[in-house]
């Protein structure tokens, strides 16, 4: 398994929309997968039968409606261009972070071009949509962040290991530092503003935390629902 810049589905940013340093050399070392080249159109037509494949899959989805079905054979043009790209920099194996529509462009792209895929899966699985059992079925592996979502594939994909990775820190070497008396110790939050992301627990575990008389103060930076950033 080679690791390489990565692929995003989603179209390029807007100029000056990322105001990094970085977003000029991030951006030019992503490739977008759409809108999907032209030639990717052609690719498809040149390999009839593992497109009748990927087809099948897609028709084969039963819990999502045929209009979403029909929406998701737009994945192909693009399933066609990751299986140029993963080529052209001798990538075999590809990992996505995400159980919704990116599980589906690893399946058509392992179907298209025998690439393996694994998954890892950050929320519930009903935030991702439907058809996890087709998403899982043909990857290598589905990681979770916590026991309960491993349960969850489990579930839903007997067959599929799943390995439970922490997204944690090692608290023996992090260490709050010394902070002079009376200074509140704070805890930020990097996250756009969505039910999904937890603030709500911190907040209940903040509360918990004043009422044992420990100064603790929240910082929120993310995207608010308006479009605003708060």
């Amino acid at each position: 398994m080679l690791a390489r810049p990565s692929a995003c589905i989603r179209r390029a940013a807007r100029p000056r929309v990322v105001p990094h340093a970085f977003a000029e050399q991030a951006a030019a070392r992503t490739t977008y997968l759409f809108p999907p080249r032209i030639g990717a159109v052609l690719r498809l037509l040149a390999h009839p039968v593992r497109t009748a494949r990927a087809v099948g899959y897609l028709a084969g989805l039963s819990q999502t409606s045929i209009a979403g079905r029909l929406r998701l054979l737009a994945l192909l043009p693009s399933a066609a261009d990751l299986v140029q790209d993963a080529r052209r920099h001798d990538v075999r194996h590809l990992h996505i972070h995400s159980c919704a529509n990116a599980a589906h462009l690893g399946a058509l792209a392992a179907i298209l071009g025998d690439l393996t895929y694994s998954l890892t899966l950050h929320g519930d699985l009903p935030v991702y949509g439907v058809d996890h059992a087709a998403k899982m079925a043909r990857a290598s592996f589905v990681a979770a962040v916590t026991r309960p979502l491993a349960q969850q594939i489990a579930e839903v994909s007997p067959a599929t290991p799943n390995p439970v990775i922490w997204m944690g820190v090692d608290c023996a070497r992090f260490t709050p530092s010394h902070r002079a008396p009376g200074q509140d110790f704070t805890v930020a939050t990097v996250a756009r503003l969505n039910h999904m992301k937890g603030h709500r627990f911190f907040l209940q575990a903040m509360a918990q935390l004043r009422q044992q008389g420990i100064s603790i103060a929240y910082r929120i930076a993310g995207k608010a629902l308006k479009g605003t950033r708060s």
